[in-house]
């Protein structure tokens, strides 16, 4: 009996090493990802044109010392032009995502994009000419219990060359880091304008949407001079300029109803 009992409790030392190392293996594994994962969303600093149809083929995301990681290849179209005023459209999303640093995004286009314009004499829809992909700089620790969440500000008016009548894009993206600290504001009976925000070091721009409304998102805090020129063909040369306007962190100031003197 005791050589049996001596047998039997060997064997069942060896069954526990092994149990306790397949659960090692497991938690290990389990500390590798993260099932929150990765999200990339996009909005618009807006240009002077009607719509902007962009196809996206790919995102991806670069994991630091591994390389580059798909968070989504489905081909998807969007109207950019439609992300103003705050609006913004998810391209990407990803869970069971490893572990690590990701330090870059990375936009890849199909051949299906336009540019539709009725401004400067030329008016109608035409094909828009990309440039290859995109590479934004981003960092974003990606833990087991916290994911990435991405805005990317794709500046329309940066983007957009045109010659002779073709149009180019040579896609101008950013990430906004800080989303609560902005300006916002309107422009009496919906005049579409400019809007440009200076404090002598940092200069913000965007374009009123269909309503007169804008809205700026990533701001640096600090003084502003606001300045507005009208777009419309019957005010062309209307322009308007608030000064000391504070931006503060974690705010969004609100300018409230502009209009032209």
């Amino acid at each position: 009996m005791k050589t049996i009992l001596r047998k039997t409790t060997k064997k069942m030392m060896a069954a526990v090493m092994v149990l306790s190392a397949i659960a090692i293996g497991f938690t290990s594994c389990s500390k590798d990802k993260n099932e929150n994962g990765y999200k990339v969303r996009m909005t618009d600093s807006p240009g002077n044109y009607t719509a902007m149809q962009l196809e996206i083929t790919k995102v991806e995301a670069y994991l630091e010392d591994n390389g580059w990681v798909t968070l989504d290849n489905s081909t998807k179209t969007i109207n950019v032009l439609s992300l103003t005023n705050g609006n913004e459209i998810e391209i990407a999303q990803k869970t069971d995502l490893s572990v690590g640093n990701y330090t870059k995004i990375r936009l890849s286009y199909g051949t299906n994009n336009s540019i539709t314009t009725e401004t400067n004499g030329i008016s109608g829809t035409f094909n828009l000419t990309m440039t290859g992909s995109t590479v934004i700089e981003t960092r974003q620790e990606v833990n087991s219990s916290a994911g990435a969440d991405v805005l990317l500000d794709f500046n329309v008016a940066k983007s957009i060359k045109e010659n002779a009548g073709s149009f180019i894009c040579e896609p101008f993206i950013t990430e906004i880091k800080d989303e609560e600290t902005g300006l916002k504001g309107e422009v009496e009976g919906s005049i579409h304008s400019a809007i440009i925000a200076s404090d002598g070091t940092n200069e913000y721009s965007t374009y009123t949407d269909a309503q007169g409304r804008f809205l700026m998102r990533g701001m640096e805090p600090g003084n502003y001079n606001v300045d507005f020129f009208a777009k419309d063909s019957s005010s062309t040369s209307a322009t308007t300029t608030i000064e000391n306007v504070a931006i503060v962190k974690g705010k969004t100031t609100n300018v409230g109803t502009v209009s032209y003197n």
